[in-house]
């Protein structure tokens, strides 16, 4: 009887811990769901800070990195800073790059205003898309940093999920993925 109630406890902490395991990987939103390289991206059509409806589709034909940035913090907006200075590059290149924040539409507007960006800056506020691209941070109800280059095709030729707020490529990164995907 002791091994029947050892072999008991045994499952059921075996149990608790993959329900646990499953839930909390849910709950950080590290990456593994979503669509993957290779996989047709998710269409969306989103708020930009110009008050212009932008979808993926408009840019069919050419590279797009799509770059989620989580809110609007500080440390993102340094990123955003980096991806200004490259975005001359990702234009001559014939790409585009697009970032969407959950922020509601004030507060990107706010942000491409201060900052003086020139590239669209969407809001996802509902994080549809960002529960779409399988990044959201429910416990933060935030996107995860993470960056999706989509070929003219609108497949998915490169993704990055960060594990934190400070992981995420390198423009330079991008530029090269963006190369890549345009073939």
């Amino acid at each position: 009887t002791h091994a029947r109630v050892w072999l008991s406890a045994t499952v059921s902490i075996a149990l608790a811990l993959g329900v646990w395991t499953s839930a909390r990987s849910h709950e950080t939103g590290d990456g593994t769901d979503g669509p993957q390289v290779g996989d047709r991206a998710p269409a969306f059509a989103l708020a930009s800070a110009q008050c212009e409806t932008v979808a993926l589709e408009d840019y069919a034909g050419k590279p797009v990195a799509v770059v989620f940035t989580g809110d609007m913090v500080t440390r993102l907006r340094k990123q955003l800073g980096e991806l200004q200075k490259a975005y001359a590059s990702i234009q001559e290149l014939g790409a585009e790059l697009i970032t969407i924040s959950v922020d509601r539409l004030e507060k990107v507007r706010a942000t491409v205003d201060k900052q003086k960006l020139t590239f669209p800056v969407l809001s996802d506020a509902g994080v549809h898309t960002v529960i779409d691209y399988g990044v959201l941070n429910e416990g933060a109800n935030i996107a995860r940093v993470a960056t999706f280059v989509i070929d003219g095709d609108g497949i998915i030729r490169y993704r990055y999920v960060g594990a934190n707020k400070k992981d995420r490529p390198k423009p330079k990164t991008i530029l090269e993925q963006l190369k890549a995907a345009k073939g």
